[in-house]
């Protein structure tokens, strides 16, 4: 071999050499702002004021709203239920988005079915494969676990300008919790207790535009300030709580 085909084969793969750490440097590259530019959902904590509402014959602090009610809003009847905040705080767009809440239901109704029998409440709890029934004087109340789920299309990021996600938080939960604070202050005179919710889980599922997949959950807890029941609709706040989101 000579000299001048030596540097020339040289030269070839000094080409190729080059040419294939451009190649990884630009799949690098993609790779990096793919990921730059993936979504990511966060829910935002949020204060509760809990309001009474007659349900049969039984007053239940089950009308939670986010700001405090004015005397003329407390005497409205209109109730669209308590929802927190999602943002995206990510640089990407999520898509087909679904929220599930998670906690021990069985359980939970068998405890409060139980005490409602034991002090002869009139009320009732049963549950039949995905049916729930709360039942009182006059009203019957049925709930399913798909219930316990919300979706969505999509949820643009923070910083474009786009409003937040409304996710409700399953009216089955709220009426649980509720009858579980009246039966520990009403009935079992426990008004120390601070303690009614349920070990609870928040999962969120959702796609970024390339059709990745992603995950997330939180651990859920609540705050609770002050609880007073008086058993008048037109006592104001019979208690004051703070839900908390906390990331596994």
């Amino acid at each position: 071999m000579t000299a001048d085909q030596f540097i020339s084969i040289a030269g070839q793969a000094a080409t190729w050499v080059t040419a294939l750490l451009v190649l990884l440097t630009l799949r690098e590259m993609a790779i990096q702002r793919r990921y730059a530019y993936k979504p990511d959902l966060v829910p935002v904590d949020g204060t509760i004021h809990a309001y009474l509402q007659t349900h049969g014959t039984v007053k239940l602090p089950t009308r939670w709203t986010e700001q405090q009610l004015s005397d003329e809003e407390m005497n409205e009847t209109k109730d669209i239920g308590y929802s927190v905040s999602f943002l995206n705080l990510g640089l990407g767009t999520a898509k087909r988005i679904k929220l599930r809440w998670e906690f021990d239901l069985t359980s939970l109704v068998k405890y409060i079915r139980n005490l409602c029998i034991q002090h002869a409440l009139p009320m009732t709890l049963d549950q039949k494969n995905e049916m729930i029934s709360i039942g009182f004087p006059g009203e019957q109340m049925l709930f399913t676990r798909t219930g316990l789920e919300e979706s969505f299309g999509y949820l643009f990021p923070a910083g474009s300008g786009s409003h937040s996600e409304r996710i409700h938080v399953p009216h089955l939960l709220v009426m649980l919790i509720s009858i579980e604070i009246y039966l520990h202050t009403i009935i079992l005179k426990d008004e120390e207790r601070l303690s009614f919710f349920p070990p609870t889980e928040t999962q969120i599922d959702y796609y970024d535009l390339e059709n990745t997949q992603h995950t997330k959950r939180f651990e859920v807890r609540m705050q609770f300030y002050f609880i007073t029941m008086v058993d008048r609709e037109d006592a104001g706040t019979t208690f004051s709580a703070r839900m908390e989101f906390y990331p596994e």
